[in-house]
């Protein structure tokens, strides 16, 4: 049977993408290999990063354990929010508001919703507290964890609710000296909630 042996990334800088990646993996960047920095995974895979002017959004899974997906994330938080951590939350957040109700877990899309916000439209993202960022995936988690439990769904709307608004708390807050952009940011979802 066929293996799945590699696939190429392209990055604007390929040492800085493959040295972020196998530092929140907890891996080493392999050295380059022709125009390739690659980063290999616990199954042999490798991810091979190269410069290109073309990048675009692309989505990578990763199977981890809660205890493997923790230490990645403590890697984010020592790094402080900066612009690659920015980044990378947001894709990941986006991914999952998008994919979310696919797998059966519209809530927790809606989790993911909040911090996509909150990423976008807070003027200095160093300035947002880590702690609201680990709330939302938390929350994320708990609502995929908990999801045949008794109370979820009742538990799952409540989550969503007050993440919302800490986030437009924080988002009133930290753009009030842009009233026009705050209108924006602040008006309710187009979408109905169900």
């Amino acid at each position: 049977m066929a293996q799945f042996n590699h696939i190429i990334i392209p990055a604007k800088d390929k040492d800085a993408s493959a040295s972020f990646l196998a530092g929140i993996l907890g891996v080493e960047a392999g050295k380059q290999w022709g125009p390739f920095r690659p980063v290999q995974t616990s199954n042999g895979v490798t991810l091979d990063f190269v410069d290109s002017k073309d990048v675009r959004t692309q989505h990578y899974a990763f199977l981890v354990t809660d205890e493997e997906f923790d230490a990645s994330f403590g890697k984010i938080k020592k790094a402080g929010l900066n612009g690659a951590t920015r980044d990378e939350l947001f894709r990941a957040a986006h991914d999952i508001k998008g994919e979310a109700e696919t797998f059966g877990f519209p809530h927790a899309g809606r989790v993911a919703d909040s911090l996509c916000r909150l990423i976008e439209h807070s003027p200095d993202f160093a300035r947002a507290p880590f702690a609201l960022v680990e709330q939302h995936v938390d929350a994320v988690r708990a609502i995929i964890r908990e999801a045949k439990l008794k109370d979820a769904e009742k538990t799952a709307v409540e989550l969503v609710k007050r993440l919302r608004q800490v986030t437009d708390d924080f988002l009133a807050h930290e753009n009030r000296h842009r009233p026009d952009y705050l209108d924006g940011i602040l008006a309710p979802p187009t979408a109905p909630e169900e």
